[in-house]
């Protein structure tokens, strides 16, 4: 029974395969297009496609089913003045194009089946043409009318007008390339190949458009614009659309090089490269490269695959660009993007958008000149960025062309770790390197929110690679190194992450910081060192706080010239000074290896606090003191009074000066149980009625008796008056015992 159920097994899974690799192909018309329709002859293995509606410029045919055996070959008649054949399926299978596809003259062909359309390992094209393949449900056009696969009309009203797009209404199929490393979808020099489906699929399949156009869209619901210029037809889509997934398996092939690389397009949801899939569109001649363009509105993911916009060797034209914009993009697995020259032509730029980019296990991001050529500009502008294990992303010449420049936009760059490849650590990074001859190295700016270098990564704008930091050995070059530009209020060096600088020959290479909080740990450097005759480069640095810790340090020195010049402004600095050499602590250094007169500039320059920043200016009317001032004795027997001095109120006489006492000039003596009040609402007149009342009684009293004097009082010019008893006051007359006069110190 068990024996059966493997039997019962393989026999299906031979029947499943049956209808890819074995059934016979049928090319069926059907009706739609009454006394018009298509009209298959055989002749040998060859089966002639005759008939059709012809409107204008176009030839429009309508089959039930459309499918070509292995070996075998279908071809359309092209009458003189026919431009586009459009071929549609109207039934209810995909088409499987098994052997050879062809037209017999110019014409371009379009071939619509929203069921699908497979592409087998021995598929060929053999046109002189462009061709469309796509699973849309029909072609607009111009003037409105559609050539409908979903819904045919019986008796269709055609149209002489050009197609203008491709309809998806949610159902179109898919699309599957299958081949091998020398089966091949091909369309003569400077035409184009367009695959529009819901989904597409390559399975170790190849297409070829030598100079021309490849559009590979994958769309399950909206409309795909056609364009046509000269005979080749792009693709083109609007805002909104919905796409499908793309795949590149098993060494897939998307060529479009020649003489002037042509353009490529791959449009999708999710697309993903994976087993040594290729996309290139290299320039190998004196033309101008066109552009590689990848769109994923989810992912792309390319793994042990590459992307290629290179200039080839000898060619003298010049490269294409290639622009990647994905929500997340994954480089991974040894892939490389690339746009790069190895001739004498200078290669484009490469631009990537996204949210989300990781570069991983040796993944590299390109714009190397290898020759005379000068190299593009790499620009990254995403949310975050991360490099690690061995994943580099590089702006070098290894020529005698200049490098370009790069430009990293991101509100986290995070650089991780490094890869052992044999007996060379692969660091994980950004390059910007002159490494031959005379080439120059380009400028490395980095703008984040957050920069992190851990574990042995690097920002390197050197004119030699070194293994070890310390150590200036390696490949070399003579050009002038780059700058390295970093804005970012936060940036971590830790666990000898690596900022660097460093020339062998040629002109300096400088380093400018700018940050909020910049960190050093654990023998982490940043440097612009120099070997031979160079001098050392400059290292600026302006940050709030500067913490260097574990042996980390920042350098300018030379082997055999002058020490460079480091200025460091900051607001705090912990864990690290200047040393006239490396210590084993963190230090800072512009040393020479000629001794002390060559050495460089340390400029350290620790914001202090502006003692002025503090300082409040006084008022330059100063207050009467006769309006804020009141002194008083303690009062007895319910006897108080109120003072408004201009100076101190003296001791007895019976007691020893006390210096914290106040002279004070009584001038105006009041009761102030009764003028507490006037004093409150500032009635002046009834102020001066009271002064003048105490006046009087002060004149009143007994001069002529002359004894032993126990006590004083004020008189009414405020005059001291020595008196021998107490007068006898009113309720309102002031009372002063020499007793308490001590009361009056301050």
């Amino acid at each position: 029974m068990r024996d059966l159920h493997y039997i019962l097994l393989a026999l299906s899974v031979t029947f499943l395969l049956l209808p890819v690799s074995e059934v016979e192909a049928q090319l069926i018309p059907d009706n739609t297009l009454g006394k018009e329709n298509s009209l298959v002859n055989p002749v040998n293995s060859v089966q002639r496609i005759d008939g059709g509606t012809i409107r204008g410029s176009n030839l429009f045919h309508s089959f039930q089913e459309f499918n070509i055996g292995s070996g075998k070959s279908a071809y359309f008649s092209n009458p003189g003045n026919i431009e586009n054949i459009l071929t549609r399926v109207t039934g209810k299978n995909s088409s499987l194009i098994l052997g050879k596809l062809g037209v017999l003259g110019n014409a371009n062909l379009f071939l619509i089946n929203p069921n699908g359309i497979i592409f087998g390992e021995n598929a060929q094209l053999d046109i002189n043409g462009s061709f469309v393949g796509s699973t849309a449900d029909n072609i607009k056009f111009a003037d409105g009318r559609e050539f409908n696969a979903v819904n045919p009309s019986a008796n269709p009203i055609l149209t002489i007008n050009v197609p203008l797009g491709l309809q998806y209404k949610g159902n179109g199929g898919n699309i599957e390339v299958r081949g091998t490393a020398t089966s091949n979808l091909k369309v003569p020099d400077k035409k184009s190949l367009a695959l529009a489906g819901g989904n597409i699929k390559f399975d170790g399949g190849k297409l070829t458009a030598p100079a021309g156009g490849i559009d590979l869209f994958a769309v399950t619901n909206g409309e795909v614009s056609l364009v046509n210029s000269n005979g080749r037809i792009n693709l083109k889509t609007p805002l909104g659309i919905e796409y499908g997934d793309i795949e590149f398996l098993n060494a897939s092939n998307i060529d479009a090089s020649g003489n002037s690389g042509g353009s490529i397009q791959v449009r999708g949801r999710n697309i993903s490269l994976k087993g040594n899939s290729i996309i290139s569109t290299n320039t190998d001649g004196d033309g101008f490269g066109k552009t590689l363009n990848i769109t994923a509105t989810e992912l792309l993911k390319i793994s042990a695959s590459d992307l290629f916009a290179d200039v080839q060797d000898n060619a003298t034209g010049t490269g294409g660009d290639l622009v990647v914009n994905s929500k997340n993009l994954i480089v991974t697995d040894g892939s490389i993007l690339s746009s790069s020259t190895f001739g004498l032509g200078n290669s484009g730029n490469l631009t990537i958008k996204t949210i989300n980019l990781q570069v991983d296990n040796a993944g590299r991001i390109d714009v190397t000149t290898y020759d005379f050529g000068n190299g593009g500009n790499l620009t990254i502008e995403t949310a975050n960025l991360q490099v690690y294990d061995g994943a580099q992303i590089t702006a070098i010449a290894f020529g005698k062309g200049n490098a370009g420049n790069m430009e990293i936009k991101a509100n986290l760059v995070e650089l991780v770790g490094f890869r052992q490849s044999s007996d060379i650590p692969l660091k994980s990074g950004l390059f910007a390197n002159a490494l031959q001859e005379n080439g120059q190295g380009g400028n490395l700016n980095v703008t984040a929110n957050r920069l992190v270098i851990r574990d042995g990564a690097t920002i390197n704008a050197s004119n030699f690679l070194s293994f070890d930091p310390d150590n200036l050995l390696g490949r070399a070059g003579t050009g002038a190194a780059g700058n390295i530009d970093i804005n970012s209020p936060f940036v971590l060096l830790e666990n000898q992450g690596i900022i660097t600088a460093n020339v062998n020959a040629g002109d300096k290479g400088n380093i400018n910081i700018q940050s909020q909080n910049l960190q050093l740990r654990k023998g982490s450097v940043i440097s612009t060192n120099a070997k031979n005759s160079a001098d050392g480069g400059n290292i600026n640095i302006d940050t709030n706080t500067l913490v260097a810790l574990e042996n980390s340090d920042i350098a300018a020195n030379s082997e055999g010239s002058f020490g460079g010049r480091v200025i460091i402004n900051a607001k705090g600095i912990l864990g690290t000074q200047f040393q006239q050499q490396l210590t084993p602590q963190s230090d800072i250094t512009a040393t020479s290896s000629l001794g002390a007169s060559f050495s460089g500039v340390v400029d350290i320059n620790t914001i202090a606090v502006d003692p002025n920043s503090g300082l409040i200016e006084l008022p330059q009317t100063l207050t009467d003191s006769s309006q804020k001032i009141k002194a008083g004795c303690d009062a007895t027997a319910g006897n108080n009074f109120v003072v408004s001095p201009r100076g101190g109120l003296p001791q007895s006489p019976d007691d020893l000066f006390n210096g914290s006492t106040i002279y004070t000039e009584l001038n105006d003596v009041i009761p102030i149980q009764d003028i507490a009040s006037d004093i409150n609402d500032r009635n002046h007149q009834n102020y001066r009625n009271r002064l003048s009342s105490v006046e009087n009684k002060h004149k009143n009293q007994n001069k002529n008796q002359i004894v032993e004097a126990t006590g004083w009082v004020v008189d009414g010019k405020g005059d001291v008056v020595l008196v021998a008893k107490m007068p006898q006051h009113s309720q309102k007359s002031p009372k002063i015992n020499s007793a308490s006069c001590n009361d009056f110190s301050s």
